[in-house]
């Protein structure tokens, strides 16, 4: 099993406000700047630097909203900001990081907290070690200007920023511990940080903030290998042709990312025969999934390209009283890749695509589309699957399982 690789700015994370204090400005740790590094105080005509780290960093999208944040919070304040705003130079004199030394800007904190406020590091210089000289630094510079103690707006997708102010004494304010206690359990997760031993962990699907999983049907929830079988050798019969060539045939093919059956049959100039659905069968795994996945409240969808009667074959398996929907090729008359598809078992299930994971084996027909509308992607790398080679990062799925049991470790 493959699980998911959580970036330090990752948006994939169910969003939640969080809010932290340091009770006390006394005692800051000091870590002190690499070689080749120095601390700069804002200066008029500083506002594009402070912009181009902000995006780098992630926190903002586009030069025109870092304008539309930089006057919302820092508008005609030059004056202030030359005493408050940090930034970290390089030895070139690039501004390479920033954190400001700050307030509540909509005068509703009463308790007269400095508040730190919007730290970033460029993207290619973190991992540096200048994230925590530049808060300790920043910290210190506000208790030189009076406040003693200071507050932290932050949010769960900079989990690790989290982190990093846990390290540095901050603990979550109770109140926001209890508006945002799912957002905490998150970080907990995360971070698995002492400051947070209180709060209990969630699961990947918690983080992300899953809500419906999409299965494929065959070679996902139900066995194919001897329905396969059983076509090779009706179309192989009366032929020179043996079993065992049209299937190393159909591997090497599988391992280019092709259809394999459909390449080797063209290749040895064989007509398709009929599909034999008497001979597929449930994964010995797939009930015993859906029914924990059912159990623990999530909503279970069907997406696949398959004949006439996909609901029917799915009671006479015992799967159908798992299943909330099911979106089959044959009854919609629209079939996989094809957005339209996707979108339609989403519209259907009142869902967004970012709470939604699609769970499958073919990287072409299920995990490239679902990721290009937003949805979460689980490649169920096994049987056949397990020959494709993901070809780009579109093509990547969030997660990879090797047996259908390996969910329960997911959601």
């Amino acid at each position: 099993m493959k699980s998911i690789i959580f970036d330090n700015h990752d948006h994939r994370i169910k969003y939640y406000e969080l809010m932290l204090e340091r009770k006390s400005l006394d005692a800051i740790p000091n870590f002190p700047l690499p070689d080749g590094y120095s601390f700069e105080l804002f200066k008029p005509g500083d506002r594009d630097a402070w912009i181009d780290i902000e995006i780098s960093a992630k926190e903002l999208t586009s030069y025109e909203q870092g304008i539309e944040v930089f006057e919302k919070y820092f508008g005609g304040k030059d004056s202030e900001l030359v005493n408050r705003m940090v930034f970290i130079k390089n030895e070139a004199g690039e501004k390479v990081a920033t954190a400001t030394a700050y307030y509540d800007i909509y005068g509703r904190d009463k308790s007269g907290a400095g508040w730190l406020h919007w730290v970033a590091v460029r993207r290619e210089y973190q991992g540096r070690g200048l994230a925590k000289p530049l808060i300790s630094h920043t910290l210190r510079l506000m208790h030189s200007l009076g406040y003693a103690h200071a507050k932290i707006p932050t949010q769960t997708t900079t989990w690790l920023a989290c982190k990093i102010y846990l390290d540095f004494g901050f603990t979550p304010i109770p109140q926001n511990a209890i508006n945002s206690l799912m957002g905490w359990r998150i970080v907990k997760t995360l971070t698995n940080h002492p400051a947070l031993e209180n709060f209990e962990d969630v699961s990947i699907g918690e983080i992300l903030g899953i809500t419906w999983l999409f299965f494929d049907v065959g070679s996902t929830l139900v066995n194919e290998t001897e329905a396969y079988a059983h076509r090779i050798r009706d179309m192989i019969s009366g032929t020179d042709i043996t079993f065992e060539q049209f299937q190393n045939k159909r591997i090497e093919y599988a391992k280019q990312n092709l259809r394999g059956d459909l390449e080797a049959m063209n290749y040895f100039g064989l007509t398709k025969t009929p599909w034999h659905h008497e001979d597929e069968k449930p994964y010995n795994d797939a009930e015993d999934i859906l029914k924990n996945l059912k159990k623990k409240g999530y909503k279970i969808g069907v997406i696949a390209n398959q004949s006439l009667g996909t609901r029917d074959r799915l009671d006479n398996w015992g799967l159908m009283k798992y299943i909330d929907l099911v979106i089959a090729s044959a009854e919609e008359g629209v079939a996989k890749p094809s957005p339209e598809i996707f979108n339609r078992a989403l519209e259907r299930a009142g869902c967004k695509a970012e709470n939604a994971v699609m769970i499958g084996d073919r990287l072409d027909n299920d995990i490239c589309p679902a990721k290009k509308l937003g949805m979460k992607t689980i490649w169920t790398k096994f049987d056949f699957s397990a020959y494709q080679t993901p070809q780009s990062p579109e093509h990547e799925a969030d997660m990879v399982v090797d047996t259908l049991s390996d969910l329960k470790n997911v959601f």
